[in-house]
């Protein structure tokens, strides 16, 4: 889970997460990767579309 929050007060302005499990064979190396292939998937959609959010 990644959270964005205001700087100032705290505040949460956006939320993003992602879920994989990890493999025991893995090297922690390749363990890595796939962590980092996670949150960049996650923050491509960050940040949000604000036409959509006014949809809402």
């Amino acid at each position: 889970m990644i959270d964005i929050v205001e700087p100032k007060n705290k505040k949460l302005i956006w939320r993003g997460s992602a879920q994989a499990e990890l493999k025991r064979k893995e090297t922690p190396e390749q363990s890595e990767q796939g962590i980092r292939e996670a949150v960049q998937k996650v923050l491509a959609s960050f940040p949000p579309d604000k036409t959509k959010q006014k949809s809402k």
